[in-house]
């Protein structure tokens, strides 16, 4: 029975290698056509073609090389930005609004302390009071956790500063509605 299995396990190895076999020579063509020389560039030159152009590449490489030694690139000036404020107009009476966190988000958990670390301008807006223009500048407190004890990283809060009327726009609601009443 030894004699059998040791038959049937040899034609078993015989065909796994013939498998073997067929599946690398497979594999290589799968190379060949994926990473192989294309049909385009397999055949040889001819060089009686190549002296057609070879004046017309000798001038663009003369012209190359001349552009790259002169290269001058204008400089850019980015348009500047008019602030809201320059809009408004300088002489227009100013109201500073500071928007701060809520009294839920101030208490701290045990072993933290809250510490203001300053403010910072958000948005600037233009409000119709009768007969005159207001400009209002929003600024957002923000504020630093903390841990008394020093260890951890701190955390940071800021207030949530209210949605503009139209995103973008110093125009409040009253100017808005000034807008729509005159006409």
């Amino acid at each position: 029975m030894s004699e059998t299995a040791t038959v049937d396990e040899h034609e078993e190895v015989l065909a796994l290698r013939r498998k073997v076999d067929e599946l690398e020579t497979q594999l290589e063509w799968f190379r060949k056509q994926v990473f192989g020389q294309k049909s385009e560039h397999a055949k040889p030159m001819d060089v009686n073609q190549l002296s057609l152009f070879a004046q017309q590449v000798e001038q663009a490489q003369a012209t190359l090389s001349a552009a790259e030694q002169e290269t001058h690139v204008k400089a850019y000036a980015r348009k500047k930005n008019k602030k809201s404020n320059e809009k408004l107009g300088r002489e227009a009476e100013t109201i500073e609004k500071t928007v701060d966190i809520t009294d839920e988000q101030r208490k701290c958990a045990p072993g933290w302390k809250l510490v203001s670390i300053g403010r910072r301008e958000m948005r600037t807006s233009a409000t119709y009071v009768p007969a005159k223009v207001v400009k209002i500048i929003y600024y957002v407190r923000t504020y630093k956790k903390d841990r008394i004890d020093g260890e951890g990283e701190p955390e940071f809060l800021q207030a949530k500063l209210p949605n503009a009327v139209i995103p973008r726009s110093v125009a409040t609601s009253s100017i808005l509605a000034k807008v729509i009443h005159d006409k």
